[in-house]
């Protein structure tokens, strides 16, 4: 597995805005789920491309790179 996952982290008024596996959104998280069944997640951030697609505007204000294991993540921090 290669390249980078890309994702871009929006919040207003205290709200996170995230999408479902398939990059629909928002999505409401749910309060108390212990457990879910499949290979995918639930909810996540969106991609930029996501968000542009919802018709939401950004300013970047930093981005983080790190890994987890052999994956490696960008997060754009933006307002």
């Amino acid at each position: 597995m290669g390249g980078v996952s890309e994702h871009i982290h929006l919040e207003h008024d205290g709200k996170l805005l995230l999408v479902d596996s398939s990059g629909s959104g928002p999505i409401i998280p749910e309060s108390g789920r212990t457990s879910w069944e499949g290979e995918e997640f639930l909810i996540r951030l969106p991609t930029p491309q996501e968000a542009a697609a919802m018709g939401i505007e950004w300013n970047q204000k930093r981005v983080n790179e790190f890994k987890l294991g052999k994956f490696s993540h960008r997060v754009i921090h933006a307002t």
